[in-house]
């Protein structure tokens, strides 16, 4: 359900740009990106936003900010026939969203994309998340996509959300109105979510209401019972709330989820508060109910306050009621501390407080540990500081450990030191081990013998991932991939 939400919801109003600050950023109809609901550049600096850098009348760029610092950047160029839309970080450095580092749309004499291409890093074609490497485009009358096809990497049609294609229709302000989910003999067929079509209502542009229906155009639910979806907003645009209708317009429990969300704003239309609601329209029980977001002069969270249906302070799962956060002159948090419902100072997850080391592009260069009393504590693993090395693209190079008087020290497998290396075109390839006397550590993990493991050549393996080669606890005569608990997960002639 929830997936759906999100994919209608960048497919909706059309209209002209002209202003360069914008609270939230959609892809219209005409498969352009267009800012909505625009901010002066005072509020910009005070919430997040979207930028818009344009050039004879042509947006060349589009910046992600948060308190007027770059997220990401989506950088449009013209390249012989084609616009190319390539995504990049604050430093300026590739990165892929859904798989894809840039997307090259094809322009017919019309001016409209016909196709779109996805590529990765090195500018070869690759399927995205989706599984899809490329999107035909037909148009109606005004302009609008109003049907999509999917290809393979092949150029062979594939699936997506178990259709062949989807047909989409549109209101004369460019509002999406319809999606119907086909096979491939153009039959109306039911998606991943049990769906054939959904119809869309809106008010003052606004998205409201979409509601689901069977083949027979009849209302139906999806998977997990929901007929319906309900959005609220208020007279500055930002969504208020969200409502899961099953049949007959009750209320439901999606997947044993909330039933309705409610969410309230301040004057910069920064997010404050977000409650959870059952089906019977009262705050839940089960979990926490209530989240509040303090914020300073500048718009930044410096507290997130948990509370339960009493609306009294309570515990989130990790025992925490409050987490409070500091933040140096380029907005980056450098402190993190927790605190029970009566605001006394609590310990997770080994320490009460820590303290970050950041350079001016918000890298962590240094994590500390401390209790309850600011003292320096050692966190679960031993260490009380973790420093760290990067390279020009913001790559951790190395990781030594300390413990409270900021000696050196080893965590497991006496390893006082990890330093890794990066590829090119694939990312993280290995990591070396040393102890404190810089001794080279007989653990090394070599990214090459895992892609039969991970699947795909060049995916980003996350640390819970990293396998270990020859390991301690390896008593074989023969290679095995252990994981950091010393279960053997894979056995190689490697």
């Amino acid at each position: 359900m929830k997936k759906i939400f999100i994919l209608i919801l960048i497919f909706c109003a059309f209209g002209c740009q002209k202003d360069k600050y914008f609270k939230d950023l959609e892809l219209n109809g005409k498969l352009q990106y267009v800012g909505k609901n625009p901010i002066n550049s005072k509020i910009a600096e005070k919430t997040s936003c979207y930028f818009f850098d344009t050039q004879n009348d042509k947006t060349k760029s589009i910046r992600y900010l948060e308190f007027n610092r770059i997220i990401y950047e989506i950088r449009i160029n013209q390249e012989n026939g084609f616009e190319v839309r390539s995504y990049f970080d604050e430093n300026g450095n590739p990165i892929s969203f859904n798989g894809v580092y840039s997307i090259r749309y094809k322009i017919d004499v019309n001016g409209n994309y016909e196709t779109s291409f996805n590529y990765d890093k090195d500018n070869n074609l690759i399927e995205d998340d989706s599984d899809i490497a490329q999107y035909q485009y037909l148009y109606d009358d005004n302009g609008f996509v109003s049907k999509v096809f999917y290809y393979d990497k092949n150029g062979d049609r594939t699936l997506l959300n178990k259709a062949s294609s989807v047909d989409r229709t549109f209101d004369k302000n460019g509002n999406l109105k319809t999606v119907k989910f086909l096979n491939d003999k153009e039959e109306l067929i039911k998606n991943a979510q049990g769906i054939s079509i959904i119809e869309l209502f809106y008010k003052n542009n606004n998205l409201i209401r979409q509601d689901y229906l069977d083949s027979s155009n009849k209302p139906t639910t999806d998977n997990n019972g929901v007929a319906s979806i309900g959005l609220g907003f208020d007279s500055k645009n930002n969504l208020t709330s969200i409502s899961n209708y099953g049949l007959g317009g009750v209320l439901v429990n999606p997947d044993e989820d909330n039933a309705k969300y409610v969410y309230e704003y301040d004057q910069n239309n920064n997010l404050i508060s977000t409650s959870y609601f059952n089906r019977d329209e009262k705050l839940i029980k089960n979990d926490i109910a209530i989240k509040k977001y303090i914020r300073d002069e500048f718009g930044r969270i410096i507290e997130t306050q948990f509370y339960n249906y009493e609306e009294k302070l309570t515990n989130d799962k990790n025992g925490i009621s409050i987490e409070k956060n500091t933040y140096d002159t380029n907005n980056n948090i450098i402190s993190e501390s927790y605190f029970d419902p009566n605001k006394t100072p609590i310990v997770k997850n080994g320490y009460h407080k820590i303290i970050y080391s950041k350079n001016p592009k918000g890298e962590i260069l240094s994590e500390e540990y401390y209790d309850i009393n600011n003292q320096p504590i050692s966190k679960t693993k031993g260490y009380h500081l973790i420093k760290y090395t990067r390279n020009e693209k913001g790559q951790s190079t190395s990781e030594s450990y300390f413990n409270t008087k900021k000696q050196p020290m080893t965590i497991e497998d006496n390893c006082h030191l990890k330093k890794y290396s990066y590829s090119e075109n694939e990312g993280l390839s290995s990591i070396e081990y040393f102890g404190i006397e810089k001794e080279p550590i007989e653990i090394i993990w070599d990214r090459s013998k895992f892609r039969d493991i991970f699947g795909r050549q060049g995916s980003l393996i996350k640390y819970s991932k990293i396998l270990y080669k020859n390991h301690p606890k390896n008593k074989s005569g023969k290679t095995e991939y252990v994981n950091i608990s010393g279960d053997v997960v894979y056995k190689s002639d490697y």
